[in-house]
């Protein structure tokens, strides 16, 4: 009995999620023309679209061609029904944003992390939750999307391992929901990204993109045919530990010579130091006031682009290195589009352009590289924030109406 009157219910729900699905795909759309693209009865439309105009998810909006009959009223999704909640994990602090059904930022708010412990990274958090929904009085989405460091299970929601910050296995998902009592959807923060790329940068549009984060370590997103690629654990786009070096620098995944420790900002930071104490000469000395230790990628960077020789050194050295691995996989994924970001990639973009393509064009094989598109990113210091909300607004439908849609977001 209770499988019987289950049923229906189910199935609105399911009928619900592919009508909002195909009202938020058009500008404007009748209840007619919803019928004949759903394949669903025209009472059954109306009756759905009556809770949506209820909810305000979707408004009547002006009036149609008529086809030989009534003049039908159109319907336009209301992107400011409902929102959503997502962060990212920066060194020590989250950058939280409050995002509109269209993705567009209408809050944001940093809060600081007084200790690289979980249990303070996650008490922050919460703390940082309630701060951005304080004074809100429109309904968000009971979830919440989180952009952090390391390799990730998004499956589980569980951080496998974040050298940066020493964690193994710390269990977010679980910590965030007991104390949020919403859903928590955990991906790493240079996918997150990748996400805002294909959904708002310049990826839109690209079927097959290779979103590259370049910050205190490198990860990649990796979409092909519209889909980002998981892996079988989740762990697909560490191109940080791909080698590029096989008796290289020690990595402390074990591994030698692996691409991080030559185009990450800690490393671009210890390349420069290290040319600095060989005895060449450097702006970035007396920008760190003489303390070789305060440098990081971000003041080389900012040197380099004060025409900085020795920075400039560092940044076309780190091309190379990132231009071998880019190589390998226009070689063998054949990518339309490769977008860097991160605070190392998005921002010395520019510089990495020249260096990064002609070491493209001795390494990669020419056909595949005609249809490369090379770009840095543009999204600004949200991105990963934005790109983790995203993983909520991908289940808009589960979450309203319980019921899954199909999403190339999901993980």
């Amino acid at each position: 009995m209770l499988r019987e009157a289950a049923q229906p219910e189910l199935v609105r729900q399911i009928n619900s999620a592919t009508l909002l699905s195909l009202i938020e795909a058009k500008s404007t759309v009748s209840r007619a023309e919803l019928a004949r693209l759903s394949g669903l009865s025209r009472a059954t439309v109306s009756n759905i679209v009556e809770t949506f105009l209820e909810l305000d998810l979707v408004h009547e909006k002006g009036i149609g061609d008529s086809r030989g009959g009534r003049p039908p009223v159109l319907l336009a999704f209301n992107p400011y029904a409902w929102y959503a909640v997502g962060a990212e994990l920066v060194d020590s602090d989250w950058m939280l944003v409050l995002v509109d059904l269209r993705g567009q930022v209408r809050k944001s708010l940093s809060v600081a992390i007084n200790t690289n412990r979980p249990e303070d990274a996650v008490g922050a958090f919460v703390d940082g939750y309630y701060r951005i929904l304080d004074g809100f009085s429109k309904p968000v989405l009971p979830g919440v999307g989180l952009g952090v460091p390391g390799l990730v299970d998004g499956k589980i929601g569980v951080i496998r391992s974040a050298a940066d910050l020493g964690w193994v296995d710390v269990p977010v998902r679980k910590l965030l929901e007991a104390k949020l009592g919403v859903s928590v959807y955990v991906i790493n923060r240079h996918k997150a990204a990748g996400l805002v790329e294909v959904s708002y940068g310049g990826g839109v549009g690209s079927r097959n993109l290779v979103y590259i984060g370049i910050g205190t370590g490198v990860a990649a997103a990796l979409f092909f045919e519209g889909q980002m690629l998981q892996g079988a654990n989740s762990s697909a786009g560490e191109l940080g530990h791909v080698t590029v070096e096989p008796n290289g620098r020690p990595c402390p995944c074990g591994n030698h010579g692996c691409l991080q420790q030559y185009v990450s900002g800690p490393a671009m930071a210890a390349r420069a130091r290290e040319l600095i104490r060989s005895g060449n000469r450097s702006i970035l000395e007396e920008m760190n006031t003489g303390n070789l230790q305060l440098i990081s990628g971000k003041s080389v960077c900012e040197a380099a682009e004060a025409g900085d020789s020795l920075s400039l050194r560092v940044i076309q050295e780190a091309a190379e290195y990132l231009g071998i691995a880019i190589a390998n996989l226009v070689n063998v994924l054949n990518p339309d589009t490769v977008v860097l970001g991160g605070p190392i990639g998005a921002n010395s973009g520019a510089l990495l352009l020249k260096p990064l393509e002609r070491t493209l064009r001795k390494r990669s094989m020419s056909h595949p590289l005609r249809a490369l598109n090379l770009i840095h990113s543009t999204m600004g210091n949200e991105a990963g924030a934005r790109g983790a909300a995203a993983l909520v607004l991908a289940r808009k439908s589960e979450l309203i109406f319980g019921v899954e849609e199909a999403s190339s977001l999901r993980q």
